[in-house]
Parts: structure tokens; sequence; C-alpha cells
């Protein structure tokens, strides 16, 4: 569901407080292909093992699939605008090679980037 924000997923208003500003850090360095949950960590003022945990338990996925869910998401929400080309989206979202971008799209959404984009004109 490329539309439903992070922090939906909270059980309570301490995690959803972390998954709102979690999705803020990754957010601000979307097109850092660089970023690595070592910076993820220290800028939330958590140890690397516990955001592994943390993440874990809230979402019941790694650190690295939450920030390319997040990129994925973004890179939705940019496709829907019809205002880029899709390898345009792919680098802006952190991605550096169209066809991994792609792939991860179609796995994470079960459509192609440019159906999706496609399904999106028709609307």
């Amino acid at each position: 569901m490329p539309f439903v924000p992070l922090d939906s997923v909270a059980v309570n208003k301490a995690d959803e407080q972390f998954l709102s500003k979690m999705n803020e850090i990754i957010e601000k360095n979307i097109s850092n292909v660089d970023f690595s949950i070592d910076v993820l960590a220290e800028q939330l003022c958590i140890s690397r093992s516990g955001l592994f945990a943390k993440i874990k338990t809230l979402v019941e996925m790694t650190p690295n699939e939450l920030i390319q869910l997040v990129r994925l998401k973004k890179a939705a929400e940019l496709l829907s605008t019809q205002k880029y080309r899709i390898n345009e989206i792919c680098y802006q979202v952190g991605f550096n090679n169209p066809s991994y971008f792609s792939k991860c799209f179609q796995k994470q959404f079960g459509v192609l980037p440019k159906d999706f984009m496609n399904n999106k004109k028709i609307k």
C-alpha cells in the first residue's frame, strides 16, 4: 500500500513518534545512495543493534528493508504526479540502477513503475 503512512502501524504514541522521526530522517536523505543504517541510528540517538531490535519489533523488517520501503513509497508518490520519468525518480529516491529499482518496486507493490504510472493516468 504505497500511500499508507509508516507511523500508522504504531501501537502507542512513543512508537508513532519514533516511526515518524525515522521516516523524516530517511526522507531528508532520500536521494543519498550512501545513507546507511549507521547514519540513521546516530541521528535517532540509538545503537545500531537497538535500531535493529526496535524496527524488527515494530514493523517486522530490517532497517535496510525499511529504508527501501520508504524510498519506494516516495517513488510511488512521485510517479503518481507524472512530472518525472521513471529513471529520474529512481535516482531521486536513492537507487542508482533503474532496473534494480523497477524490480524492487514490482516486488513491493505488485506492478512495474511504468504500469503504476499508466494506471494513474487512467484514474
